[in-house]
């Protein structure tokens, strides 16, 4: 498992690109993570913008609530 601060670096990397770049996950369990953010923001709109958190340490606890989902 990698720790909070090594995958808040790599998440504000992708902030940075420019706003036209297309990310692809490779991961099985994007679904997931997305009805994970569906239950504390039910438009998708609002759930993306919940995930792009602003501080580490809440990006630390939502992956603590989501290791628990």
């Amino acid at each position: 498992m990698v720790d909070p601060g090594t995958m808040w670096q790599s998440f504000q990397k992708l902030a940075a690109l420019p706003d036209n770049t297309l990310v692809y996950p490779g991961h099985d369990y994007t679904v997931e993570n997305y009805e994970f953010a569906l239950q504390f923001e039910p438009e998708l709109r609002a759930a993306l913008k919940m995930l792009d958190a602003e501080a580490v340490q809440v990006f630390a606890e939502l992956r603590r609530r989501k290791d628990v989902f």
